[in-house]
């Protein structure tokens, strides 16, 4: 038998996508979302978690009570222009599985790319998380413990990018 490693090109923040929880947030109870980085041909970021403990993407995470319409979203503040609730706790993992695991028992590799985000608002409100990957906002979000996969993940983008087109 032969093993074949592929090396991934550049991250590319328009193929990132997250899943978890994103429509039952609440006051008072931790909420996970995770966060998976590929390059421009979908693989995942191959960063070792023994050489990058914390990954080597910029992720960043805002909890937005509001987000503008569409012709009004501004990229460069946060929430895209809309009110955020900085009032939570946070807390950054890489190369966490859902089940908490940071090893792929079908590979027996890490999970290469995958950002856990764990956050806590402290204020009762209906929030809409945001992620960004090294500054720009992801389109592509599953309200799902489980990860979607590539194939829903890519319609999702081409979806993403046919609109913005």
């Amino acid at each position: 038998p032969m093993s074949l490693e592929v090396k991934t090109g550049a991250s590319v923040p328009e193929n990132t996508y997250a899943y978890g929880s994103l429509l039952a947030v609440r006051a008072g109870a931790t909420s996970t979302i995770f966060v998976q980085t590929r390059d421009r041909y979908g693989n995942f970021i191959r960063a070792h978690p023994d050489d990058f403990p914390n990954g080597d993407q910029d992720i960043g995470f805002e909890l937005c009570l509001s987000i503008p319409p569409l012709a009004q979203q501004n990229e460069n503040v946060r929430c895209l222009g809309g009110l955020e609730d900085r009032n939570v706790g946070l807390v950054f993992d890489y190369s966490r599985a859902p089940d908490g695991t940071s090893t792929n028992s079908t590979t027996d590799e890490p999970y290469f790319g995958l950002y856990r985000i764990s956050f806590f608002p402290f204020n009762n409100g209906n929030y809409l998380p945001q992620v960004t990957h090294n500054g720009e906002y992801i389109p592509c979000y599953f309200d799902s413990v489980d990860d979607p996969g590539p194939v829903p993940a890519d319609v999702c983008l081409s979806n993403h990018q046919n609109a913005a087109a």
